[in-house]
């Protein structure tokens, strides 16, 4: 949908450090989340597929579905980024 994945989601030292210490790599691209916010690790293979659902984000309850869809970008389909705000 949104192209080729970035080369380092698919490097080797990511993936292993992402499992070992997930808030710590996303702090170094700028993604700070609470305590309360439960961060998850899978890794995907051939057969199994993950998809990341950005988190809505707040104030965009009367957007349509384009308008949406615009607030969402590469890395926020990865899990690195949040979705842009309105």
């Amino acid at each position: 949908m949104l192209g080729l994945p970035p080369s380092w989601y698919k490097d080797p030292s990511y993936r292993s450090r992402i499992v070992r210490e997930p808030r710590a790599v996303l702090a170094e691209f700028g993604l700070e989340l609470g305590d309360d916010v439960a961060i998850r690790v899978f890794d995907s293979s051939s057969e199994v597929r993950y998809m990341v659902l950005p988190m809505r984000p707040a104030g965009t309850d009367g957007l349509s579905e384009e308008e949406l869809a615009a607030l969402v970008t590469r890395d926020s389909m990865v899990g690195v980024a949040e979705a842009a705000a309105p």
